[in-house]
């Protein structure tokens, strides 16, 4: 996650969603955060592949 968050790089942003869990339920609690910090960032991201993820990770 703080690859995604940190990277400047397309097709490193479109590779690390893929590798994450979708369900919140799924990560421990203190990762919890992060991947809410995650999701908001990709919800707002200008690339329609990670608004998808993020849709997909928001349900």
């Amino acid at each position: 996650m703080r690859v995604f968050a940190e990277s400047t790089d397309l097709r490193v942003r479109h590779r690390v969603p893929r590798g994450l869990p979708t369900s919140r339920a799924v990560y421990p609690p203190h990762l919890r955060e992060p991947f809410d910090t995650t999701l908001a960032s990709a919800q707002v991201d200008p690339d329609q592949h990670i608004r998808h993820w993020a849709a997909v990770a928001g349900q």
